[in-house]
Order: structure tokens, then C-alpha cells, then sequence
């Protein structure tokens, strides 16, 4: 499994870079949108793993610590 830790981005921020995306992508010759629900801010890419529940607990740890 394909691992990363990101921020949501609220309604608002996706839907006005989903716009800028649409406006970029008629001026272009070739374009492959992504889809407004996946948008995100990718912090940390960790890349393949199957360690999600350890992940999960090291994640929880430190943001209890913020």
C-alpha cells in the first residue's frame, strides 16, 4: 500500500484550485485534472508499506503531543 501523511483542505480552497485547475487545463494541449475530493496538502511521502496500524500509532502519538 501507497502511504503518505497530508492535510485535508477545506471545501473552499478545493473548489477555487479545482477552478484555477479547469481554467489551466483549457489552455492546455494535454491535461489529466485531479478530481476536487482528492486534493490535499501531502506532507511526508512514506511510499509502499504494510505497516498502516504502526503508522497509525506513531501518527497519533505525535499529534497528542501538539
Amino acid at each position: 500500500m501507497r502511504l503518505f501523511i497530508a492535510i485535508d483542505l477545506p471545501t473552499d480552497v478545493k473548489q477555487e484550485l479545482a477552478e484555477t485547475a479547469r481554467s489551466l487545463g483549457r489552455q492546455a494541449t494535454s491535461a489529466r485534472l485531479v478530481p476536487e475530493e482528492n486534493f490535499h496538502l501531502t506532507l511526508v511521502f512514506i511510499g509502499e508499506s504494510q505497516r498502516v496500524d504502526d503508522i497509525r500509532r506513531v501518527m497519533t502519538e505525535v499529534c497528542a503531543l501538539h
